[in-house]
């Protein structure tokens, strides 16, 4: 959908210098944005490869080895952001996306992440914004060890936002890694819904059927994790709830 190209003030930390660039991919309809985005994104190190047909990037996503991270348009008028992101997850697409947006809507916002989305970010925000969001996903391995954290078969890198379980990708949200990062980094003690709520409130959203209490916000965006892992172990049973207590991460895994 056609936003104006977008510009920002705003600072932005660049990518660190690396051997090859990173690869990131981007699918909107949207001509003028595209390009301008594109260049932007070549300007700060990245290698990108654009595509204004959905359906024309879902036959060479899947294929593409080196990719570090996807961004979908929300709306587009042949097939919408919500139909890629479906259609790549269930062909194991595990690429970290992000999802923009002309227009956010809180409701959006929830629906992008229920989807698979890492990120849903309103284009008007800002160059300098997506930028960061991209730069925090992707990092750089070579500088990333001092914010690695492994815990068993779980292994957190804070600086690139990236999870891994059994050296699988897990794809969590901005919200749902830093719940993640506070329970383990209390593993073994129980962390309660209105510790983890004041952590992450501005990043929590409201997700369908739920109230907005602040316990029925953390239940649902624990859920989600659990559900991500599962996706990727059918029998993770590493994240543990009790009544009265909240949830704990099992020391011993």
């Amino acid at each position: 959908m056609r936003a104006q190209p977008v510009t920002s003030t705003s600072s932005y930390a660049a990518p660190p210098m690396s051997l090859a660039p990173l690869e990131i991919a981007v699918v909107d309809d949207d001509e003028l944005f595209l390009s301008t985005f594109a260049t932007n994104l070549s300007a700060n190190g990245y290698r990108v490869s654009t595509f204004r047909n959905p359906r024309m990037a879902l036959k060479v996503l899947l294929a593409m080895k080196q990719l570090k991270a996807c961004i979908v348009d929300w709306r587009m008028p042949d097939m919408d952001g919500r139909t890629v992101i479906d259609t790549l997850k269930t062909s194991g697409f595990a690429v970290p996306i992000i999802v923009v947006t002309s227009s956010l809507h809180p409701k959006t916002r929830a629906e992008a992440i229920a989807h698979g989305a890492v990120a849903c970010i309103e284009k008007t925000q800002g160059l300098a914004v997506i930028l960061n969001r991209i730069h925090a996903l992707v990092g750089d391995d070579d500088n990333d060890e001092g914010d690695r954290y492994v815990l068993g078969p779980l292994e957190l890198r804070r600086t690139s936002r990236l999870v891994l379980w059994r050296n699988r990708i897990v794809n969590l949200s901005e919200a749902e890694f830093q719940i993640l990062a506070l329970i383990t980094d209390l593993a073994g003690t129980h962390v309660g819904h209105g510790e983890l709520y004041w952590a992450v409130q501005h990043d929590l959203v409201p997700v369908a059927g739920y109230a907005e209490g602040y316990r029925m916000l953390v239940r649902a965006a624990v859920e989600r994790i659990r559900q991500k892992f599962l996706a990727v172990d059918d029998h993770f049973d590493a994240l543990e709830h009790r009544t009265g207590l909240g949830y704990r991460w099992r020391a011993r895994h």
